[in-house]
């Protein structure tokens, strides 16, 4: 049984508490400097992992001889074996810059949100991978972007998508097709005249 002290317990307790599976939130309550990215990190992290554990299922006293029988929990399922491991990418695609940018003061790294289909995607971005986008901004009348990462832990609107990467492309409009020549054909038979000479 671990136990946990300072922002990390209180980051579980918020979590599961006040923050409702909010990562950012809890760690934004706990007091983290960086709740964009240690949110999610925190949720990574072994003793914390376990702590949220023991919070959700606190171990139950051993009953004692007078006490009534129990019944015994059943077993938790576990994962399919025999499964070929697969990896989940998530891709987001962009052809504006995000409003509502922050930037943060410790490593410059920019923050912001974008709806995907009605869920609030939350995104934390290095600056050399932010520039990608200002740059196609500038530069290109017509871009789209498209932002590949991890699906991180859910938030109260959406999720937080982790380790972002961002490819540019430049959309070109098609040339109009050409009008197709309607000209006569040169090879249709034309009536021949017929002329009918007066009798003697």
């Amino acid at each position: 049984m671990i136990t946990l002290s300072g922002k990390k317990a209180r980051f579980v307790a918020l979590y599961l508490g006040k923050a409702q599976g909010d990562a950012i939130d809890a760690a934004r309550m706990a007091g983290y400097e960086s709740p964009e990215r240690q949110g999610p990190l925190l949720l990574r992290c072994a003793d914390v992992c376990e702590g949220l554990e023991q919070a959700r299922n606190p171990p139950t006293p051993a009953p004692s001889e007078a006490s009534s029988p129990q019944r015994a929990a059943p077993p938790r399922a576990l994962r399919p074996a025999g499964l070929t491991p697969a990896r989940l990418d998530v891709t987001l695609k962009l052809s504006e810059l995000p409003r509502g940018v922050m930037t943060r003061a410790k490593d410059g790294w920019k923050e912001f949100r974008v709806d995907c289909d009605g869920r609030a995607v939350s995104i934390a971005m290095r600056p050399r991978v932010w520039n990608k986008l200002e740059q196609a901004a500038k530069e290109l009348p017509d871009w789209v972007a498209s932002i590949t990462g991890k699906m991180g832990p859910p938030t109260r609107e959406g999720f937080v998508l982790l380790e972002p990467g961002v490819q540019v492309f430049e959309r070109k409009s098609k040339a109009p097709d050409p009008e197709v020549s309607t000209a006569p054909n040169s090879a249709t038979n034309e009536r021949a005249d017929s002329r009918t000479e007066p009798a003697t």
